[in-house]
């Protein structure tokens, strides 16, 4: 393991990365670790919590695991499957571009101005 501290460039780094995993068990907000992660097309493993909310298909874009040991394994199984790393990693990045890249996270934004605009 290394500890690297800052990043100059995180994606750079990331986008080396065999795989990301994503230990959440507590907290809020937004999952952009894991979408960022997917669109890098790196594999990413996590917990149930971690992607929740995320229109994620476990086994699919994500690997799932609930306990230290379910995520290493889950994270070794990519590690040494690269067939299946690419799988993932392309299901994944294909995922963020149909529901979440900003031109389509946009679009319902963009037509309620347009018809607040029309009505005035």
């Amino acid at each position: 393991m290394e500890v690297t501290g800052e990043l100059g460039d995180a994606l750079a780094r990331l986008r080396r990365a065999g795989v990301t995993i994503i230990p959440l068990r507590a907290g809020s907000g937004t999952r952009l670790k894991v979408l960022e992660a997917m669109a890098a097309g790196v594999p990413v493993v996590s917990t149930e919590f971690g992607v929740t909310g995320l229109a994620v298909r476990p086994g699919r874009e994500v690997l799932l695991g609930s306990s230290t040991e379910e995520l290493a394994a889950a994270a070794a199984s990519v590690l040494v499957d690269p067939a299946r790393a690419e799988t993932m990693a392309r299901a994944a990045r294909q995922l963020v571009v149909d529901c979440y890249d900003w031109s389509v996270l946009a679009r319902p934004l963009v037509s309620l101005h347009a018809e607040l605009a029309v009505a005035r």
